[in-house]
């Protein structure tokens, strides 16, 4: 019988040190983007990983939404563990109610499977968006929204806006809500006329569609609060005040070819949403009412 033998990581490990925001988040705040990643030898990863991940337990996970003031997160399945979505289960099982999730499943995925997943918290489907040409392909998209309409769930979009300008014509055909990842990972040096924002403002017009204003160091290199995705959170919400929510993206999982060199800390994320948002009452918004409606919490 062979000895098991973890593969070492291969992108750099979150920060232990998160720091305190400077203002406090209101009761029951909602990180509405992370995830988990366990021991290797009990949560063996897909069959062509793009990364080997440090570990992010739940324990972990606890002390940063500590420090940052959130009560409450949604964890999303990592492409590192492809439609085996045993790690975000358990990790939901032990929020005991604190916890929503957003699973990766496959368009043939049985209704038997879907029921548990529900009971466990899961009220999403993350589907990676690829495209040909500019023209994305949504097949896999199609799938999954005809699998888990009856559940209510929404599905969760992972697209580089920039490369796929016209995704919004075919996202309007699907019979279920759409949240978008991280700002659509549109430039922020595009600014608000950037052709890929551009379409991720007629999807919010169209009224279907959720945003997470989350992750800016993937769209912009100005650390640590990233002032030039502040136009673009303000646009969305300005057009869907009560379609966005804010996230970390902890512990910001990256491939190294992303070109993210610098990890941030969890703390410094929070000051720069504090900075686009200064007024309390839309951070209520963001942070508790959006996400509670979203997500399905108490």
């Amino acid at each position: 019988m062979s000895t098991f033998v973890a593969k070492a990581p291969t992108i750099p490990a979150q920060i232990s040190e998160v720091q305190r925001p400077r203002l406090a988040f209101p009761h029951n705040a909602c990180d509405a983007h992370v995830h988990v990643f366990g021991p290797q030898d009990r949560y063996p990863h897909g069959p062509t990983p793009g990364y080997i991940p440090n570990l992010a337990t739940v324990e972990q996970l606890r002390a940063m939404l500590h420090t940052i003031g959130c009560a409450r997160a949604v964890i999303v399945q990592p492409s590192y563990y492809g439609t085996d979505n045993s790690c975000t289960v358990d990790a939901l099982i032990a929020g005991q109610g604190s916890f929503r999730g957003v699973a990766c499943v496959a368009a043939d995925v049985s209704d038997a499977e879907l029921d548990a997943l529900h009971a466990a918290g899961v009220r999403g489907a993350r589907v990676n968006v690829k495209a040909a040409n500019g023209v994305p392909d949504m097949t896999v998209v199609n799938g999954v929204a005809e699998r888990i309409k009856r559940l209510g769930w929404h599905v969760q979009l992972f697209f580089h806006g920039d490369t796929m300008p016209t995704l919004d014509e075919s996202l309007a055909k699907l019979p279920v809500e759409v949240v978008i990842d991280h700002i659509g990972y549109v430039r922020a040096t595009d600014g608000v006329h950037g052709k890929g924002f551009q379409m991720l403002m007629r999807l919010a017009r169209s009224g279907r569609v959720w945003f997470k204003l989350s992750a800016p160091y993937r769209q912009s290199d100005k650390a640590p609060h990233f002032e030039d995705v502040a136009p673009l959170a303000h646009a969305l919400y300005a057009a869907v005040p009560d379609r966005c929510v804010w996230a970390s993206d902890w512990p910001h999982a990256s491939r190294n070819d992303t070109g993210i060199i610098r990890v941030p800390n969890d703390g410094e994320l929070a000051d720069a949403f504090i900075n686009y948002f200064p007024d309390a009452a839309d951070r209520q918004r963001i942070l508790v009412d959006n996400p509670a409606r979203l997500y399905g919490f108490e």
